[in-house]
């Protein structure tokens, strides 16, 4: 069985032996891979996946109680319905206690490609069904654009990442691309919706040979 996967890293080609070794293979219309994403196969079947719920020993044994041990002590496997007993029972307690803006769910992050499988838009929509749950403002990725961008182009974030100007276009109307903090190829290998083709590099490139400029601002 051969087929195709996206991932944040790029799509690949997955597939299966009878033994149900995973293999992938880089896409073929992909021509600059990201060179790390086919070790994600080894990591379906490595020893050291997490393969069901872990709670903390001591926790476990002193619900409600600090034995001090946070960060030294072991981790038991227990059940998904123990899990689920245990998660509601403190889940309730807090709401019941403190309310629900003592509920934090709004740690950023990617999980998953997609949106379905999300892990925040997941969470958040589960706490919102209990009651609501104190969240965040932007992120660690984007609030520095998210705050100066209005002030120096007049358009939100969002809206040039939503409408940007294609490479192809660039290569032949652009003259100059400033750039803060530089355009490392590394940052164009994952996207958090699952990537197809990698093109910035190729991008970049016609670019510069239809002799546009880059000037980039950083400290580094």
């Amino acid at each position: 069985m051969s087929d195709h996967v996206s991932t944040h890293w790029g799509t690949y080609k997955f597939s299966q032996d009878n033994n149900k070794k995973i293999k992938l293979q880089n896409w073929e219309l992909d021509s600059s891979p990201t060179e790390f994403g086919l070790g994600l196969a080894d990591a379906a079947i490595d020893d050291l996946r997490i393969t069901q719920p872990y709670v903390r020993k001591g926790w476990l044994d002193n619900q409600g109680k600090s034995d001090g041990k946070r960060g030294k002590d072991k981790f038991i496997p227990i059940s998904w319905n123990e899990a689920f007993e245990l998660a509601s029972k403190e889940l309730l307690k807090t709401k019941n206690d403190y309310g629900n803006s003592a509920i934090y769910a709004g740690s950023y992050g990617w999980a998953s490609a997609g949106r379905f499988h999300h892990a925040k838009s997941q969470v958040n929509r589960f706490f919102n069904l209990f009651g609501g749950f104190s969240s965040s403002y932007q992120s660690y990725s984007y609030a520095a654009a998210q705050t100066l961008l209005p002030h120096i182009i007049g358009l939100d974030l969002y809206a040039t990442l939503d409408e940007h100007t294609s490479w192809d276009a660039l290569s032949e109307e652009c003259e100059l691309i400033l750039m803060f903090g530089g355009m490392p190829l590394k940052n164009a290998k994952v996207s958090s919706g699952g990537v197809g083709k990698h093109i910035t590099k190729l991008g970049m490139k016609k670019c510069f040979d239809k002799g546009v400029q880059f000037i980039n601002i950083s400290p580094l």
